[in-house]
């Protein structure tokens, strides 16, 4: 059995593309296929926290998981499941084993696409209902990269620390949480009254 990392496998239907005559021609694919032996098992490089998973007519055996920052990634037509909800899959451990199950498949391979909360920006178009999740599809591939390269940890933490020595966020504030839309505006409407 092989073992390969999600964003090292070969993309064979990309995003939005229009090759299945199944896709709304408004949206295309909502996600991406990845050519893939029966049986290969599939890692991550950033931990997932198993939502469900489920046998679906379509997309065979589907396992969904939550990234940290509340994505929802959907994993499709594998072979069986050896994960269950509510279980934390740790970076380089294996999430899925490819297959080849549900009604609209070519071929062994995995789908994988990635829902969010908000539209990103050029993607506005691209919303959907996946049951049993909904939300706004967004590029995969695009999402791998970004996962695979954070931003640099001193710079995080030299901005975090600055940040905590004008008293604009609590001391308690750790590096890693991410900072909400609304903790941001407090931040700057701070730095606005103080100048």
């Amino acid at each position: 059995m092989s073992r390969i990392n999600l964003a090292d496998m070969s993309v064979t239907n990309p995003y939005k593309s229009h090759s299945r005559k199944e896709y709304d021609p408004l949206k295309g694919h909502s996600g991406t296929d990845h050519k893939a032996d029966i049986g290969t098992e599939v890692y991550l490089d950033f931990e997932v926290k198993v939502i469900k998973t489920m046998k679906q007519n379509q997309m065979g055996y589907t396992l969904y998981a939550e990234d940290k920052f509340g994505n929802i990634l959907v994993f499709a037509h594998c072979q069986k499941f050896i994960r269950v909800a509510g279980e934390v899959v740790k970076p380089g451990d294996t999430v899925v084993v490819t297959g080849n199950t549900g009604s609209v498949t070519s071929g062994p391979h995995l789908h994988f696409e990635g829902l969010s909360k908000a539209p990103r920006v050029g993607e506005e178009g691209m919303k959907r209902l996946q049951l049993p999740y909904g939300g706004y599809n967004f590029d995969p591939v695009n999402y791998l990269k970004e996962m695979a390269t954070p931003a640099a940890p001193s710079e995080v933490d030299l901005a975090i620390k600055s940040i905590k020595e004008a008293g604009l966020i609590n001391s308690d504030h750790k590096s890693d949480e991410p900072v909400t839309f609304g903790t941001l505006a407090v931040i700057l409407n701070r730095l606005i009254q103080s100048k």
